[in-house]
């Protein structure tokens, strides 16, 4: 089964702070992918957010879903929910655009 990434572990993988408290309700927040995007020897591994994420962006990537991979080649709007294990393989150096997190009910 994969793992679930728990929202403060999320700010700890990107080197960010949260201002909230863990979970809390209603929490939001937006980042830019230029500013997220994490070292290419990574390895890439299943897992859930505890946390929903929009996100809109423009690049070469790969989204592996169970057993779909949807190839993005240019702009695409992604939408990402805690049920649905995913990865994300970032295929062109060059990746622009926000996400946006969001926890909408007490875990």
């Amino acid at each position: 089964m994969p793992t679930i990434v728990e929202l403060q572990t999320f700010y700890k993988t990107i080197n960010k702070v949260s201002v909230s408290d863990k979970n809390e309700i209603g929490h939001f927040n937006i980042f830019k992918i230029e500013d997220m995007l994490l070292p290419k020897h990574r390895k890439a591994t299943y897992s859930r957010r505890s946390f929903f994420k929009v996100t809109l962006i423009t690049g070469h990537s790969k989204i592996h879903y169970a057993d779909k991979i949807i190839e993005v080649n240019g702009s695409a709007l992604v939408f990402t929910n805690p049920t649905i294990p995913y990865f994300w393989d970032t295929i062109s150096e060059k990746q622009t655009g926000y996400m946006c997190i969001s926890i909408s009910t007490k875990r």
